[in-house]
């Protein structure tokens, strides 16, 4: 059984959730930093890939730390870097004092921390320091501590490039962000090669991110023009990831298309085991934190749609599948204001599904934004 470390993004709740949806029970401790999951697979870049809240999966290390080092270093002199979670030991003293144990064995070493920070995603996808030498981090717990080798990091040169080079793009339709979207996607809990649905594909991250992860892209969207630019971003992503990514030879951008989410789905279009993860109408752009008439008015709005849409997405969604959707929330420096519960429930209640997660603990919001986004997970009954 080996155990690694997932050090968690900036979003601690979600890269939480987002871990114990993927690994259960395997889950034996979960800080602030990070996660502690024991498992006997053998992980790899492979699945970091498909994690939107962690930055970097770390093997906790047996046996000797220096001794260590030196069997896995890659040059005569040793590259590495060094990252302390929850430790009250200042970096700059860790550093030093590995680096002259290394020194004390006849080591030629240098660390690549700057200015004794923590080594950043940044900074491993520029310095190469997997390939070069070797990234530590160093653990503390309930007056315990472990050391732990980075063996895959978070790629944010590939999130920027899927994010912001596909060509199509629309700030007032609103994009969910692709590391979210993963993670969404995670919580989803579909079969390996089974089809994921976005009926508000929008300019099609879903669709996107579903695709890579080997799943089965369906989207649709009411509007047409969205549905061409979702196409047009699918087939961009096909020609640009497909030759490191062979899943991608049987995504069909036929399988996008125009539809109203509030009216009855075309069941003969999808196969039988479906699963739905999507970003529902988060109502009007707000430039300012909207008084309570107004938030009213919006949340009227979007109940109107989203009773309509759990009416009909339910005949199409099978037993034990599930609908892992967005909703908004308004935020100021004071205060939060949630889409009401009683609503969410009554989407579940009158359609056969359950609510798995507890409201208020999947958020995802921005500093400089005034709606924010809720998660919620419904699975059929």
């Amino acid at each position: 059984m080996k155990q690694y470390i997932f050090i968690h993004g900036k979003n601690t709740s979600l890269s939480q959730a987002e871990l114990r949806s993927l690994y259960g029970d395997q889950v034996e401790l979960q800080t602030v930093d990070y996660s502690v999951i024991s498992t006997e697979q053998q992980l790899s870049q492979a699945d970091q890939d498909r994690l939107g809240g962690t930055i970097k999966i770390c093997e906790v290390v047996q046996g000797d730390l220096i001794e260590h080092i030196i069997q896995n270093s890659k040059n005569e002199k040793i590259l590495f870097g060094v990252s302390q979670y929850s430790g009250h030991k200042r970096l700059s003293v860790v550093l030093m004092e590995v680096k002259n144990e290394l020194k004390k064995e006849g080591r030629n070493c240098r660390f690549l921390n700057k200015n004794f920070a923590n080594i950043s995603s940044g900074q491993l996808n520029k310095s190469n320091i997997l390939e070069k030498g070797i990234d530590l981090v160093l653990c503390h717990t309930k007056g315990d501590s472990f050391w732990a080798q980075t063996i895959a990091f978070q790629n944010i040169d590939a999130y920027s490039h899927r994010d912001y080079d596909k060509p199509r793009r629309d700030m007032k339709v609103g994009m969910m962000p692709p590391k979210l979207t993963q993670i969404m996607i995670n919580f989803a809990h579909a079969k390996k090669g089974s089809a994921i649905y976005d009926p508000f594909c929008g300019l099609g991250t879903t669709l996107l991110e579903t695709a890579l992860m080997g799943y089965q892209p369906i989207g649709s969207d009411i509007k047409g023009r969205l549905v061409g630019n979702s196409i047009q971003n699918l087939e961009w992503m096909i020609k640009e990831f497909g030759e490191a990514n062979p899943q991608l030879s049987t995504v069909n951008s036929q399988m996008v298309f125009q539809h109203d989410a509030t009216q009855p789905f075309p069941q003969k279009s999808f196969p039988r085991n479906l699963s739905v993860v999507t970003e529902g109408y988060l109502g009007p752009p707000l430039l300012q934190f909207p008084q309570k008439d107004q938030q009213q008015e919006i949340f009227d709005l979007l109940d109107g749609i989203n009773s309509k849409f759990f009416s009909e997405i339910s005949q199409i969604i099978p037993s034990a599948n599930r609908i892992v959707m967005s909703f908004p929330y308004f935020r100021s420096k004071k205060e939060k204001v949630f889409y009401p519960e009683d609503r969410l429930q009554k989407y579940a209640e009158k359609n056969d599904f359950v609510i798995e997660n507890e409201f208020r603990s999947l958020l995802y919001e921005r500093e400089t934004q005034t709606v924010g986004r809720e998660i919620v997970i419904f699975k059929k009954s």
